[in-house]
């Protein structure tokens, strides 16, 4: 079942790639960009695998926080109280 699943996951990767490439290799080529295919899996990298990296980058930042930052005031608290 695993298996399917990162088949599946590989499989829609591949052709959210296709797709995305194609779409903004049609509007890089509208707008007369030099490059066009270029630019367009330049642009397609970004939006399927940075910026998806970058946004789970943060939120591991932020729930991190979220969990030390009360830790150590209840840590301070509970020393103040001694």
């Amino acid at each position: 079942m695993l298996s399917f699943f990162i088949l599946l996951s590989l499989t829609m990767l591949f052709v959210c790639f296709i797709v995305f490439t194609a779409l903004y290799c049609l509007s890089h080529h509208k707008k007369g960009s030099r490059r066009p295919f270029q630019k367009a899996a330049e642009d397609t990298v970004d939006t399927l695998l940075i910026q998806p990296l970058s946004w789970a980058v943060t939120a591991v930042y932020f729930m991190t926080l979220l969990i030390i930052a009360p830790l150590y005031h209840l840590r301070r608290y509970m020393q103040t109280r001694r």
